[in-house]
């Protein structure tokens, strides 16, 4: 059986995310957070490129299904 950790990103605001999300630049930490059933799971990668105009991130890593843009 798994050991249970709480959410680290329990406690975060949907606006802070997007604030942050809204100022990074490349080479900026950035996590994809994915649940699937009871799991969930992390994945630490930085910031490839943006694009203010289309409101896009670019990531280094893809998210496990999906692609790497956001």
């Amino acid at each position: 059986m798994q050991e249970e950790f709480p959410d680290p990103s329990g406690a975060q605001t949907q606006p802070e995310i997007e604030r942050y999300y809204r100022n990074v630049g490349p080479g900026d930490p950035a996590a994809i957070r994915e649940t699937q059933g009871h799991s969930l799971r992390f994945i630490l990668t930085t910031v490839d490129a943006v694009n203010p105009k289309h409101g896009r991130v670019y990531l280094k890593k893809p998210a496990s299904w999906g692609g790497s843009t956001f």
